[in-house]
């Protein structure tokens, strides 16, 4: 077998590096641990105190992050799968497979600068030995480490010494998770983790920047951009071609906290990576690095909002009509990202992308993902071209990321052809249920259980056929003591 002899960077998204300070861990959400820790993280201990500056706090990136999640927000089920892989498909894996954690609270800028500062000489050294003068770079990317990469790409020059960029559920065009956590906040009773996520850089550079927010209470109403709120509609340039998204919005009032200092450099950041891409686009030329983007469609994910009453309200429904008369449950996300907004700013449809069955967190661990990869980098293994399962095929399922013991919660499930489904509830670690139950869902329709959790813990949600053909669906919840 001929194995690359390209040299993998693994760029995890936010919260997938675990952070350190004078030696001590700082962030150390895991699973198992996070309904303990959970407390003091709420509390402020990792507000990022340096706006959209280089972080000089003395936080120190270690180490990827597996099984770590926020709650509400993003997360990682597990980097091992693909790390296994892409040491695979190498011929000398410590040279040429490198995992890039870093400070994911600070603008994604700072983070590319020191992927630019760690990689260059590593190449060149490769070069200069086993891997010859003709070696360069994949880099494959897992959510907002997507954003890292086009930096790197697009802004500091990486475009020369890169062969391959491969996402994974990355925001290209930002998610509405984001502007919900900055906006609302996300918290439940007295825990709020809304003052930390609107101290991170990174959840500006997550804000969904397409014509989003509805002005007005009818489907006819105008669509703004988030930008748009604050008069910064003209940072993000457009390629000639597209008409300007919102040209009669005019005096619109700034959506509340919000700071605008840093969402304007949140769109320097994306504009930097915007500028060449038009260019090209413009000049008709194809990127100088191949792209390969895998992406869910499938899952419930805030995709748009209402702007009413100096109130904004999200929805799981697209912003513009559905396309292709596709039934609405084609036309969602990975529970996190939009589907549209997964996919390189470049490209104009989904064609390209490779359609996962997985939600956003465990998407790099998903067998789509790795097959897939590893038949990239080793052509000979044609089976991962054979095709996932049909999107008709995936059943749908909604759990609410925060319980409090003894108190009743809903999980939803929904199915495009009708399926009955067996909905079980374990610990994190432990593949024995302790809750269960029975559903049937009907053709083209949704259905709900409900649950009631006595111990606090993380749980494992999943959501499985009675057809072995059709995959399970799988999430995480945290149930915590009432205060």
């Amino acid at each position: 077998m001929i194995k690359t002899s390209d040299i993998i960077v693994l760029i995890p998204g936010i919260g997938g590096s675990r952070l350190t300070k004078n030696g001590k861990t700082v962030y150390d959400l895991t699973l198992h641990d996070l309904p303990r820790l959970i407390w003091s993280w709420a509390g402020g201990d990792l507000a990022f105190g340096g706006g959209s500056a280089k972080p000089d706090d003395g936080v120190v990136a270690t180490d990827l992050f597996n099984n770590q999640w926020i709650p509400g927000y993003f997360g990682v089920e597990d980097y091992t799968s693909l790390s296994d892989v892409l040491k695979a498909v190498v011929q000398n894996p410590p040279r040429q497979f490198v995992k890039f954690p870093y400070d994911w609270r600070a603008s994604n800028r700072w983070a590319a600068e020191a992927l630019n500062v760690l990689i260059r000489p590593k190449l060149h050294d490769w070069r200069n030995g086993d891997g010859g003068a003709d070696a360069k770079l994949w880099l494959v990317c897992h959510s907002m480490g997507g954003l890292v990469a086009r930096y790197f790409l697009e802004h500091l020059g990486g475009t020369e010494i890169t062969r391959h960029l491969i996402t994974i559920g990355t925001p290209h065009r930002g998610a509405p998770k984001a502007l919900n956590a900055l906006v609302k906040g996300i918290g439940i009773g007295p825990l709020d983790f809304s003052a930390v996520l609107r101290s991170f850089a990174s959840t500006y550079e997550l804000l969904p920047q397409y014509p989003m927010i509805r002005v007005g209470d009818n489907n006819h109403a105008p669509l703004a951009r988030v930008a748009d709120f604050f008069g910064f509609g003209s940072i993000l340039p457009v390629p000639a071609s597209l008409v300007p998204p919102t040209p009669s919005l005019a005096c619109l009032p700034c959506l509340p906290h919000i700071n605008s200092e840093m969402l304007s450099a949140s769109l320097d950041f994306h504009a930097a990576i915007r500028r060449p891409v038009i260019r090209r686009m413009e000049a008709g030329e194809k990127a100088p690095y191949t792209i390969s983007c895998f992406f869910n469609r499938r899952q419930p994910t805030s995709q748009s909002a209402t702007w009413l009453g100096e109130l904004l309200s999200f929805s799981d429904e697209v912003p513009t009509p559905l396309q292709n008369d596709s039934h609405r449950a084609c036309q969602q996300g990975d529970g996190t990202v939009p589907g549209r907004s997964a996919v390189p700013i470049e490209w104009s449809d989904t064609s390209s992308a490779i359609s996962v069955d997985q939600k956003h967190a465990a998407m790099p661990s998903s067998d789509v993902v790795t097959n897939v990869i590893y038949n990239l980098a080793n052509p000979l293994d044609a089976h991962a071209y054979m095709g996932g399962v049909a999107p008709e095929d995936t059943i749908g399922l909604a759990v609410p990321p925060l319980v409090l013991a003894n108190q009743a919660f809903e999980v939803v499930v929904d199915a495009i052809k009708a399926a009955w489904l067996t909905i079980t509830v374990a610990p994190v670690g432990n593949a024995r249920p302790v809750l269960q139950a029975n559903v049937r869902v009907r053709k083209s329709s949704s259905a709900s259980v409900e649950f009631t959790l006595h111990e606090p813990g993380s749980y494992l949600v999943t959501a499985k056929s009675v057809d072995p053909l059709r995959p399970s669906i799988s999430d995480w919840l945290v149930a915590i003591s009432p205060p």
